[in-house]
């Protein structure tokens, strides 16, 4: 299949030079970003795409948020990048961070008690907790 962009004039006047089969995905004249951003507008726009892949971006930013505390920041990025604006970004930066702090607590069992009772250094948990995804969801700012 050839690309045609032979220049067609519309019902208004105005001269059109999209490619005429700039729907096709196999397409190799469009660039990558062109091809990747139709899935990712998907996941933004689509309620359900979007719950799968915010699902999906929650359990890999955990499974990272064990490993190392810069998973807080990568599982934020994740649901953040996923978000259709900046604010909702924010929101689920805000509740991946919430969701760690559950996963945390689980985990802790009956010592969660205790460890509530470590007033200085669970401030300073609780702060990263919530502070390091909701940084890592700017990153819907470079979209």
């Amino acid at each position: 299949m050839t690309s045609d962009t032979r220049a067609e004039p519309a019902e208004d006047g105005r001269t059109d030079r999209t490619p005429a089969n700039s729907g096709d995905e196999s397409d190799p004249d469009r660039s990558v970003s062109d091809r990747l951003e139709t899935p990712l507008e998907r996941a933004r726009t689509d309620p359900r795409a979007h719950a799968v892949a915010v699902t999906g971006a929650v359990i890999v930013g955990l499974a990272f948020s064990w490993l190392h505390w810069v998973g807080l920041v990568f599982g934020g990025a994740l649901v953040g990048f996923l978000s259709p604006t900046l604010p909702r970004a924010l929101l689920g930066g805000v509740g991946f961070g919430v969701i760690v702090l559950v996963a945390f607590a689980l985990v802790l069992g009956e010592a969660a008690l205790v460890v509530a009772g470590t007033t200085p250094i669970v401030s300073v948990a609780l702060a990263a907790a919530i502070g390091l995804p909701a940084f890592g969801s700017l990153a819907r700012l470079l979209h």
